[in-house]
């Protein structure tokens, strides 16, 4: 900080010393990607601080677990208490209180609103939401933007909306004397390589671009340096052969937990690959009787629905090979909406119609984040699709990546115990995966190209 003085007709500056103790570093940030969300409203963007110091400290909280975490023996109370240390508490007795790490947004740019979603008139006149040419927000990531009839539904009205060409200055400070640097470090790398900033960054919204570094521009890796630079950051940062407490999610040193695309012409192709190959793979269907009109879906949860609801129009009779009871999509994050066309909406517990929309949730917790993350990386001549999987610990006597106490359908009244977890033989009898995994997530990572 320096203050202006003047006396008679001297002007002098006065310049407060840096303390040599103190590391302070700049890091100039824009997003790739359009920002979903992340203010005080739930899938809305902050309309004055569109990134928030609270916002970053969180996400640099979960990436130091993510590759610090693994230190403690597996012991919670060791890891809580050196996460509070570093990045603060709230203030109690024998807590340590404030962070040691102050992070301050400087020169924000908030960008411009960008809707993914139009209302316009359909066919019978009616209005029909549509995906809205020219977006930014691919419409399957976009999902939680979709107006529908409780919104008052009407044509041309206003949707909600993401921004875009978001840029921001992160300043950091700690004290050198603290011996944080290497966990700071691991958690800026993590954040910078895997999150982002706002919501829904686990499917490649946020996506950060650091592009300078205490004013040093950072050049865009070649695409042949972004694997290397992957790999040589998990060695560094991520801590090997630790032991995890269950359920929290950590990064693996291992190539197969992530793949990298082949080189796109730019970030929106990038993302836009990763995302329908995902779409691809989640809702592969039989052929059906046009190309407007797919077939039943090669997964077995749709079929398991009808069954443990006892409902189902007439024209969907029981499929061979049927695996009962397994939901193996509960692997990508929870809830999941299945919505059945033929429904019967004046009687939704008609028995010769299909079930009404059902949730596949946690018994315990209706939330589980999906340990998939895709995101597009920029690179020198372009940009590259990156897929990781997060890893965790699974909690005693339960399947891997399903909350504590299982899975659970709601409204469906007494239901047999639901699994996610299939046997190889089960695997092969699912078209997606056959020849590939039992393990759905590693199943995606090699079907993706």
């Amino acid at each position: 900080m320096a203050r202006t003085y003047s006396r008679l007709n001297e002007v002098f500056e006065v310049k407060q010393q840096p303390d040599p103790n103190i590391i302070t570093q700049t890091r100039t940030y824009k997003l790739i990607t359009p920002l979903f969300g992340g203010g005080a409203q739930t899938q809305k963007p902050d309309e004055v601080t569109t990134v928030r110091a609270t916002e970053v400290r969180g996400h640099l909280r979960f990436w130091w677990r993510a590759t610090r975490g693994g230190m403690f023996e597996g012991d919670l109370k060791k890891m809580k208490a050196e996460e509070e240390r570093i990045w603060g508490s709230a203030a109690q007795k024998k807590k340590p209180g404030p962070s040691k790490v102050k992070i301050n947004i400087r020169k924000l740019s908030a960008g411009a609103k960008d809707h993914p979603f139009e209302v316009v008139p359909g066919n019978n006149g009616q209005p029909q939401v549509k995906p809205r040419r020219g977006s930014k927000g691919h419409p399957y990531s976009a999902f939680p933007l979709q107006p529908n009839q409780n919104d008052g539904l009407h044509i041309g009205m206003e949707t909600a909306s993401v921004h875009n060409d978001v840029s921001f200055i992160l300043e950091i400070n700690y004290k050198a004397t603290d011996e944080i640097q290497d966990d700071i470090n691991a958690a800026l790398w993590a954040w910078e390589t895997f999150g982002g900033i706002g919501g829904r960054t686990r499917r490649g919204f946020g996506a950060l671009q650091c592009t300078m570094i205490d004013n040093i521009p950072e050049t865009p890796p070649s695409y042949e340096a972004v694997a290397e630079n992957i790999r040589k950051g998990l060695n560094d940062y991520v801590t090997v052969n630790g032991n995890w407490y269950p359920g929290v999610p950590y990064l693996s040193v291992d190539d197969e937990d992530y793949k990298l695309t082949e080189s796109k012409t730019d970030v929106a192709k990038a993302l836009k690959d990763l995302l329908d190959a995902l779409k691809g793979f989640r809702q592969s269907r039989r052929e059906g009787n046009n190309p407007n009109a797919p077939g039943r879906s090669y997964w077995p949860e749709p079929e398991n629905i009808r069954e443990i609801k006892n409902q189902r129009i007439p024209r969907h009779q029981p499929l061979p090979n049927q695996i009962p009871n397994k939901f193996p999509r509960a692997k990508f994050g929870l809830p999941i909406i299945f919505h059945f066309k033929d429904i019967n909406r004046q009687n939704p517990a008609a028995t010769n119609f299909d079930p009404s929309d059902t949730s596949l949730e946690g018994a315990e917790f209706e939330r589980l984040a999906s340990p998939l993350i895709l995101r597009p990386l920029a690179c020198a001549k372009g940009a590259v699709g990156l897929a990781i999987r997060l890893n965790w610990r699974t909690y005693d006597a339960q399947e891997s990546y399903t909350p504590p106490g299982g899975l659970m359908l709601k409204g469906a009244g007494n239901h047999p115990p639901l699994k996610s977890d299939l046997t190889p033989s089960e695997a092969n009898d699912i078209p997606p995966l056959k020849d590939k995994s039992n393990d759905v997530l590693q199943a995606f990572l090699d079907y993706l190209k």
